[in-house]
């Protein structure tokens, strides 16, 4: 019988390990895609040459490891020959299939539970590989199975650019324009998110993952309703991501247990820069976030283990540059400029513990450093043309200790202290409105060096 398809619908051998390769055409023997996939068996090739192929296409589980190739500009119209909508456009549930350069469109929801995806891809191990979706009702590609690949994949105009479920799954180098929700969702673990560039979502995030053991690398987002990306999850590397506004909430937002959060760019987010919320570890750190509308990077809220955020830079956020509400074990070399709008502010605000050291902070509308939780080491920092302090050390903040700081030329006090048995030693004070002024007992004061306009002596040594 298989010989017989062969003669009969111009099948060619291409010997056993790859199968038949078998061909359909608009006005040929095989007219539709669904035709060529019957005709074919697992491991064979269904060649589908230019045009337009109205209705659904399905791949059922019997067919592991089919090829489905367009030739030229192949189109899958998911609606009838008189235009009514028949659902969605390609539904793969055979595994390890490869399906390449095909147009899916016009995927209608037809119920709650018949979702107007354009491509499905529920078997495991399927390859998806140029193929394009466009104004589905749903999500131009929908991922179940595990271990599937999307690459070089384009979605647009539709309600969701890629949704991936299932486990292991790699999206690279696809691309996402003008959909309502989110650019890609992935609500799996394992997933790979590397080289994607997402544009123009309009009421939500461009990407979202809520996962394990995820990494989201090299992606360029834009001009999205919602954060640029959105993560929750434990074990996961956030490095080398763009996003780039106008972005309605925040640049890059996570909350869960251990991530490294590195080398990503951020500018231009109406919230936060970047937003870390957890419980357990994290490093932050050769992030560069410029002119965003509250917190340049926030890390709090929650018990830390242990935080590392170093060599951040952080240009023109609105309120803090940086804002440290955790445990933490070393803030360090970060440079924060031109931060805060007002009294209130500050370049870089601790509420918990923790070692600062070599940071710098320049230009801000508040204070250069406000401290407010005990126990908190600041060495080597330097505060420069603050409007407010160079270091506010308030009242909450006990058992400071200040080593090898500078402060120079900000309009309120170089460094204040008003928490009681603060360490002093080997700062330098200088041309500020006043260089030091302290309203509690200090520990100890020694090896500190003053310029003028300020008291040269500071009050009493516990």
């Amino acid at each position: 019988m298989r010989a017989l398809v062969s003669i009969l619908f111009g099948v060619s051998s291409l010997g056993l390990a790859q199968g038949a390769v078998i061909d359909v055409k608009v006005n040929g023997a095989l007219p539709t895609i669904q035709q060529g996939i019957d005709a074919a068996g697992p491991g064979d090739t269904v060649r589908v040459f230019s045009g337009v192929y109205g209705g659904s296409v399905f791949i059922p589980s019997g067919k592991t490891g089919l090829k489905l190739i367009g030739v030229g500009n192949v189109v899958i119209d998911a609606r009838a020959t008189d235009g009514s909508p028949v659902g969605r456009g390609l539904v793969v549930t055979a595994d390890s299939c490869l399906i390449r350069k095909i147009t899916v469109r016009h995927a209608v929801t037809l119920s709650q539970f018949d979702a107007g995806y354009g491509v499905v891809a529920s078997g495991d191990g399927i390859v998806l590989d140029r193929v394009v979706a466009r104004r589905c009702d749903a999500a131009g590609i929908a991922i179940f199975g595990t271990g599937v690949i999307a690459k070089n994949c384009s979605v647009f105009d539709s309600e969701l650019g890629i949704r991936v479920s299932g486990a292991q799954a790699t999206i690279e180098k696809c691309r996402v324009e003008r959909c309502v929700t989110r650019g890609i969702e992935v609500d799996a673990n394992g997933a790979l998110l590397r080289k994607n560039v997402v544009r123009g979502t309009s009421t939500s995030d461009g990407i979202f993952v809520d996962g394990d053991g995820y990494v989201v690398e090299s992606n360029d987002v834009r001009r999205t309703g919602g954060h640029a990306i959105s993560l929750r999850g434990t074990d996961l590397f956030v490095r080398k991501n763009r996003c780039v506004g106008p972005i309605a909430k925040t640049g890059i937002v996570w909350e869960g247990d251990s991530a490294t959060i590195e080398n990503n760019v951020v500018t231009d987010a109406t919230g936060i820069g970047i937003d870390v919320l957890l419980i357990g570890t994290a490093t932050v750190a050769n992030n560069k976030v410029e002119r965003v509308g509250k917190w340049g990077i926030r890390v709090g809220e929650e018990d830390i283990a242990l935080v590392d955020v170093r060599s951040n830079v952080v240009r023109d956020a609105a309120t803090y540059g940086l804002y440290l509400s955790m445990d933490f074990g070393d803030v360090e070399g970060n440079d924060v400029r031109n931060c805060g709008t007002a009294s209130t502010d500050a370049g870089i605000r601790v509420t918990l513990g923790g070692t600062i050291t070599d940071n710098l902070v320049r230009g801000g509308g508040g204070d250069g450093f406000r401290i407010s939780a005990d126990g908190v080491v600041l060495s080597n920092n330097r505060a420069i043309d603050n409007t407010v302090d160079g270091f506010d050390i308030e009242p909450t903040a006990d058992e400071v200790v200040l080593d090898g700081n500078v402060a120079m030329k900000n309009l309120g006090e170089g460094i204040e202290i008003n928490g009681t048995d603060a360490i002093v030693k080997n700062n330098v004070s200088s041309k500020n409105r006043i260089d030091f002024a302290t309203t509690a007992l200090l520990q100890s004061f020694t090896a500190n060096t003053y310029g003028t306009g300020g008291p040269l002596v500071p009050p009493q040594i516990d």
